[in-house]
């Protein structure tokens, strides 16, 4: 009689709602502080073997990695943070055909699944490369409508002498509206790197040029129309 109570026992205890609950997982380590990746930008095509990396972290220590489509890790580097400011030369030696590649900041604990930070690159040969100095203006685009006191502007460039971009509004006149220089971050020069700029309208409206030069050499420019009002 006591075996069948003792079994019935047990029998109760494993039907019971708390040894049908699942086993709770561990939660997994939280990310410690904080990494920005801020060059290269997103957008960037790398045609150099080396890659400068710089941001900000609050992270006493992280790894960066270059991922590709099919999740292999080109090249990867462990930073030991000082101060607020990290940089660092990551050489990929990837000379296969042009790919989109993921730059990493992960912990340096594996266990934690969690990026820091992402952005988003183009690794290409530099026998891709198109000769001597090149850049666009991707934003506006030609027979675009903008307004407002300035214009914001947007492009890739290349090759640049002393990595400096010129820049110009020029009136249907012929007459300069505005114009400045840009500081390109582009380490190595013959990457193609993203820019921008802002441009003063200073009360012009109607058809303009926008135009960007290396130096005296137009590169490339586009038409635009320039209202009183933003768009």
């Amino acid at each position: 009689m006591r075996r069948m109570i003792l079994a019935l026992l047990l029998l109760l205890s494993a039907c019971s709602p708390s040894a049908l609950l699942p086993t709770p997982s561990p939660t997994p380590p939280a990310l410690e502080g904080s990494v920005d990746i801020l060059y290269p930008q997103d957008g960037s095509i790398i045609y150099s073997e080396a890659l400068t990396l710089s941001g900000t972290a609050s992270a006493s220590n992280f790894a960066l990695k270059l991922v590709a489509p099919d999740e292999q890790v080109i090249a990867e580097t462990t930073i030991q943070t000082q101060g607020d400011e990290w940089t660092v030369e990551l050489i990929h030696n990837y000379a296969g055909e042009p790919i989109e590649v993921n730059i990493l900041a992960v912990p340096v604990d594996a266990t934690i699944t969690t990026e820091y930070d992402i952005a988003t690159i183009l690794l290409a040969p530099l026998e891709s490369r198109p000769e001597g100095t090149f850049g666009s203006i991707t934003m506006p685009t030609e027979g675009d409508t903008v307004g407002g006191e300035m214009i914001q502007v947007s492009g890739m460039a290349s090759g640049f002498a002393e990595n400096t971009l010129s820049i110009a509004l020029i009136g249907s006149d012929g007459t300069t509206v505005d114009s400045k220089n840009i500081a390109l971050h582009n380490p190595y020069q013959i990457d193609d790197m993203p820019w921008t700029a802002e441009l003063a309208t200073n009360g012009y409206t109607g058809s303009a040029e926008i135009r960007i030069a290396d130096g005296q050499n137009i590169i490339s420019s586009i038409t635009v129309t320039i209202t009183a009002e933003a768009g």
